[in-house]
């Protein structure tokens, strides 16, 4: 939308009202058509911030829909989506996570075709198991996601990096350091053999390598990849930057680990 590549949400969240009152007028408040709108209304409250109104615009398009579509039609899949991004934000990962159950359903049921959809779908929902500690349902849910981007993009995807760094982290959450340190390699030497080099998902994948060795106490090894990670950062965010700064912070770790105690503060203090 032309407004939205502009930066314009304000102007656009106009249109769409301006839109949904004629549409209200001409087919009444109970058409699809007027829950598509309420739906891209609800979009750009969620960029502007405003979760609350966002999420009553979603609400009622989904009430429109369950009252006149058919119970597995892929307009649903969209609402139910945007609910779950907004639970999301609003950090409510239970109703984040029902959200995103529903939309997986029909997506399963009707065997949609866009099969990045269900991808995203199945790595939405792994992210509202992270946050609930339901971690290894989570890793379930990503290597689905993987699964089919690795069938669709091939082995040497940026996508299939990105969730191998994922599950990765996952991994880590369960202590699974070695099968966690093989999606890491996997990820990097993608990230590495790639036309075009991501920097930012290259600096990732080495951070959380490096926190890795960390928690096996490999802390010569994991300053190494904290130094190569800083560095990426360093050039493609500068010095006044979170990712920077959180850089730092997880340098004093390892540091603290050797008994490097000035290196270590100096460190922290470059986080703050």
């Amino acid at each position: 939308l032309a407004f939205h590549e502009q930066g314009k949400v304000q102007k656009e969240k106009e249109m769409w009202l301006k839109a949904l009152k004629i549409q209200i007028e001409a087919l009444g408040e109970d058409d699809p058509s007027v829950a598509i709108l309420l739906n891209r209304i609800g979009n750009t409250l969620t960029i502007q911030g405003h979760l609350a109104k966002a999420m009553e615009k979603h609400l009622r398009a989904l009430e429109i829909q369950k009252k006149k579509l058919a119970k597995n039609d892929l307009a649903t899949v969209a609402t139910y989506a945007n609910i779950g991004r907004v639970s999301y934000r609003q950090e409510d990962f239970e109703k984040s996570e029902e959200m995103y159950r529903a939309a997986l359903t029909i997506l399963l049921r009707v065997e949609a075709s866009d099969r990045l959809l269900l991808a995203g779908t199945y790595s939405n929902l792994a992210l509202c198991l992270q946050h609930q500690g339901k971690v290894a349902e989570a890793v379930k849910m990503k290597k689905r996601a993987l699964g089919i981007k690795l069938k669709d993009y091939g082995d040497d995807h940026p996508e299939v990096a990105s969730d191998y760094n994922d599950i990765g982290v996952l991994l880590m959450e369960q202590a699974r350091l070695q099968e966690a340190e093989t999606m890491f390699t996997k990820a990097l030497g993608i990230v590495e053999t790639s036309k075009q080099f991501n920097a930012p998902l290259a600096s990732s994948i080495l951070s959380n390598k490096a926190l890795m060795h960390t928690k096996e106490g490999n802390y010569k090894k994991a300053l190494k990849l904290y130094e190569k990670a800083l560095a990426l950062v360093l050039e493609e965010f500068g010095e006044m930057r979170l990712e920077t700064a959180n850089l730092y912070d997880s340098m004093s770790m390892p540091y603290l680990g050797l008994f490097m105690l000035n290196d270590a503060t100096a460190m922290s203090a470059k986080g703050l």
